[in-house]
């Protein structure tokens, strides 16, 4: 990661790009329904965003991704819910 980020802010960034994979959803879709360009959640995940990511940015994206945002924070690993195609 870039810039020095503390440990919790690592560990939110990584499980966002995470749950996001895992659900094959990209970052133009998750970006674009959270009402951010793709750029920035591109430097979000990677943690090279200076600031890091927001309160309400993270709230948005955890929204967008169906996921609780205390979970998000927490220690205990997070259990995402992928629809499958019929």
């Amino acid at each position: 990661m870039g810039k020095e980020h503390s440990p919790e802010t690592v560990r939110l960034v990584t499980r966002l790009r995470s749950v996001r994979e895992r659900k094959r959803l990209t970052q133009d879709q998750v970006a674009a329904a959270a009402g951010m360009s793709r750029p920035t959640l591109t430097l979000i995940e990677a943690g090279r965003r200076s600031r890091g990511v927001t309160l309400d940015e993270a709230a948005g994206l955890c929204r967008v991704l169906g996921v609780d945002l205390c979970d998000m924070l927490g220690e205990a690993p997070v259990v995402v819910q992928v629809d499958t195609v019929p």
